[in-house]
């Protein structure tokens, strides 16, 4: 499972509390999609994680060394250049996105104070860890954007730093009224399934949310909206109401679905998932941090272990 906006806004606030106000004592690039930020702060040391690759992109503490090139890359000096041993002030989630930026006090090269941001980007083939400066000019990326690669969005440096397109067809359930959000749902309809109707209505929820949002409501996730009457369309409503409000409270937590047959992890989320009732096994875990290094550390050894022996090939 991708770590959809919603899940990202509970890492990031477990996150908060631990690394603002520490401060980054070294950069590591130890893979060429991935850096880790070494930070001492009022808990003690502790390693973050940033990974901007395709098929896990997330952020998150990890306890283990990554074993790092001879030669760190040109990304990883740059870094060191510009934010080694600069004071992460906040960690925060442009409005409902699958995004993360460290606010960093840092001073320049002539010793005058500044700021600089790292954008994590974590959108799936999109993903990007970009450095940008208190102008908002891209200092550089660790993985630049032509105009070859995207006409529509460069990410080099010296350009201004641009936000990601809007998905203008669906809106932030958390800026909705609730005199929208109540005529949304007894106004639906359509012959979609009810999850995909709340899937292409509303931004940062993932298919497995909206499907445990209908289950909750309905017992099932297989209606379609054209199937649902008055009655439903309001218990519709009432379930996406509760879960924004345990959303809002941060109510969050990290959950662990593995299989009841095999015992192979699933999925993962923020709130406890009973629509597999029996197949699946619903653990809570002590924070996202584990949650997310156990569930993506075997994938993640594998991709690495592929990648460098393509490498290996290609360099021969």
């Amino acid at each position: 499972m991708p770590l959809d906006a919603i899940c990202l806004r509970a890492v990031l606030s477990e996150l908060n509390g631990r690394i603002a106000g520490g401060r980054i004592e070294k950069v590591y690039q130890p893979d060429r999609e991935e850096i880790v930020l070494q930070i001492r702060g009022g808990q003690g040391a502790c390693r973050l994680l940033l990974s901007a690759s395709a098929s896990a992109p997330r952020i998150h503490l990890i306890e283990q060394n990554r074993e790092n090139p001879a030669t760190p890359p040109m990304f990883c000096m740059l870094l060191r250049k510009h934010i080694q041993g600069a004071k992460i002030v906040s960690l925060t989630q442009p409005a409902l996105e699958r995004m993360a930026v460290l606010e960093l006090d840092t001073t320049d090269e002539m010793g005058v104070p500044v700021k600089r941001y790292l954008v994590a980007e974590l959108m799936g083939k999109y993903s990007n860890l970009i450095l940008k400066d208190d102008a908002g000019r891209i200092v550089d990326a660790i993985r630049r954007v032509d105009g070859d690669i995207s006409g529509k969005r460069q990410i080099l440096p010296g350009l201004f730093y641009r936000m990601p397109p809007e998905q203008t067809e669906k809106v932030d359930p958390f800026t909705v009224s609730e005199t929208g959000l109540r005529a949304a749902f007894l106004h639906m309809e359509g012959d979609t399934g009810v999850d995909r109707w709340i899937l292409s209505s509303f931004r940062g929820l993932s298919p497995l949310l909206c499907r445990e949002i209908a289950f909750r409501a309905l017992g099932e996730n297989t209606k379609t909206v054209d199937e649902l009457d008055t009655v439903q369309k309001g218990a519709l409503y009432q379930a996406f109401v509760q879960f924004l409000s345990e959303v809002q409270e941060g109510a969050g937590k990290p959950y662990l679905l593995t299989k009841t047959e095999d015992g192979k992890a699933f999925d993962f989320t923020c709130i406890p998932i009973m629509q597999y009732g029996a197949e699946m096994q619903v653990e809570a875990l002590s924070d996202f941090s584990t949650l997310l290094g156990g569930f993506y550390e075997k994938k993640g050894q594998a991709e690495r272990m592929h990648r460098k022996s393509g490498d290996m090939l290609h360099n021969r």
